[in-house]
């Protein structure tokens, strides 16, 4: 039966500890135990306010921190106590200009050019021609023992990449043009079929990762490696972010480091593709 309350009733005789009543006739739980309860449950719920158009889903879900009293800055830095930027050693290439670069181009190949934004390689048009280019300067005690060095490679390629072969590579060897047994861990890219590459100095290891730039073209594939120098050293190779080889033999063991980057096109065709983006990271 329910409850029908006059509406000559002065307000001022209702009960002011209201939450003290109990929700219903049925139900003895009172509305100030309802409320605590349904607040606490609310509170728990790890997917309240996740959704589209929701409080949460531009504050916690999103990567940007954009709270302005920062309140939940921990759900977008969770690993900040462990990781902590000033503890690694980081280095971008920024391809304003060649400047720090020496070049190797045969006849008929051009010059490799900055963008800003990337830099464009592009072969010439008989089989046979290179396009080269390697930092002036090595990194110097690049690889720590122990300790693992991530390198990565963001590219895009142009043109069905037919047959060619593309290099990206962190190299002890200063030489040209490229030996492929001299020490390195890189992408050997041959015919649009990526592979990862490693050698001690008179060995290579090739590994085919299963992947392609075939049958069109693809853009910005991360291309990275974990190198841990030493003894006990391995090569870890992943595409986007998926593991594809690991090498445990034929590892370098110099402690320094050049950029290598080129292409060779292995027919009467020219060759272009795009670096976007090379960075290394170490701890100290």
């Amino acid at each position: 039966m329910a409850l029908l309350l006059s509406p000559f009733i002065p307000l001022r005789i209702m009960p002011e500890t209201w939450g003290l009543l109990p929700k219903s006739q049925t139900d003895d739980e009172l509305i100030e135990q309802a409320i605590v309860r349904l607040v606490t449950e609310h509170n728990e719920d790890e997917s309240a306010h996740l959704g589209t158009g929701q409080s949460l889903q531009s504050h916690k879900a999103s990567e940007v921190i954009d709270h302005v009293a920062q309140s939940i800055v921990s759900d977008k830095l969770k690993d900040f106590e462990t990781f902590k930027l000033l503890d690694y050693f980081c280095d971008f290439i920024p391809w304003v200009s060649l400047d720090g670069f020496e070049t190797d181009v045969n006849a008929g190949g051009s010059l490799p050019v900055a963008y800003g934004a990337f830099l464009y390689v592009q072969t010439g048009a008989t089989s046979g021609n290179y396009t080269f280019l390697r930092t002036r300067g090595e990194w110097d005690s690049l690889y720590k023992s122990g300790k693992i060095t991530v390198l990565e490679f963001v590219i895009s390629v142009f043109n069905t990449l037919r047959d060619s072969t593309v290099y990206l590579l962190f190299t002890g060897s200063s030489a040209y043009p490229i030996v492929e047994t001299a020490r390195h861990v890189g992408f050997k890219i041959i015919n649009g079929e990526v592979w990862a590459s490693s050698a001690d100095g008179s060995t290579q290891k090739l590994t085919d990762t299963g992947w392609s730039f075939r049958p069109s073209y693809i853009a910005f594939p991360r291309l990275k490696i974990e190198f841990q120098y030493g003894a006990s050293g391995f090569a870890k190779f992943y595409i986007n972010d998926v593991l594809k080889a690991t090498h445990t033999q034929n590892l370098p063991q110099d402690v320094d480091a050049y950029l290598r980057l080129g292409a060779i096109t292995n027919e009467d065709h020219s060759f272009d593709f795009g670096i976007h983006r090379v960075m290394i990271m170490r701890p100290y």
